[in-house]
C-alpha cells in the first residue's frame, strides 16, 4: 500500500514540476504537407528552432495519410530516438488537438490549436515533444 501511495507522491512532484518549468525547447516555425488523389503520397516537411543555439533541424518524410507523414518528419527532426512515438488521441474541434508523445514506457499528452486541423496536430505534437524535454526523456540532437 506504500509503494502505491510513494509512486503517487513521485508522479505529482513530476507534474508539479512540469508545470514550473513548461519547456518550449522545440519550436515549431514552419511545415508544409501535400496529399491528393491517385498516385500522389502524402508528404510532409518541417522546420524547428531549438532553444539550443538556435538550431534548426529540418526533415521530411511520407506516408499513408497526411498526419503518418507529419508525425514521421517531426521525429526524424528530433533524431527519431529508437522508442519515440506521437499518436493523434482526438480532436475535439476543428481546430484543436491532442496527441501523445512516448518514448518507451514514458507518455505525455500535448495540445495544439491552430486555424485548421493539421497545424493543431503539429503544434500538439511539438508541445508533447517539449514536455518529454522537461521531464528529461528527450535529448535535443545537436548538429555540428
Amino acid at each position: 500500500m506504500f509503494e502505491h501511495i510513494i509512486g503517487f507522491v513521485n508522479q505529482l512532484r513530476i507534474h508539479t514540476a512540469l508545470n514550473r518549468k513548461r519547456s518550449t525547447m522545440f519550436t515549431l516555425q514552419r511545415f508544409d504537407v501535400s496529399t491528393g488523389t491517385g498516385t500522389i503520397v502524402p508528404t510532409a516537411q518541417v522546420v524547428i528552432v531549438t532553444k539550443l543555439n538556435g538550431q534548426v533541424l529540418r526533415a521530411s518524410d511520407f506516408g499513408v495519410t497526411t498526419q503518418e507523414a507529419l508525425f514521421k518528419a517531426l521525429a526524424k527532426a528530433v533524431g527519431q530516438p529508437k522508442d519515440f512515438s506521437l499518436e493523434l488521441v482526438q480532436c475535439p474541434t476543428a481546430r484543436a488537438a491532442q496527441v501523445r508523445a512516448c518514448i518507451g514506457q514514458h507518455a505525455v499528452t500535448g495540445n495544439g490549436q491552430d486555424k485548421d486541423i493539421v497545424g493543431a496536430i503539429a503544434y500538439a505534437a511539438i508541445d508533447g515533444m517539449n514536455q518529454l524535454v522537461a521531464f528529461g526523456f528527450l535529448a535535443v540532437p545537436v548538429t555540428a
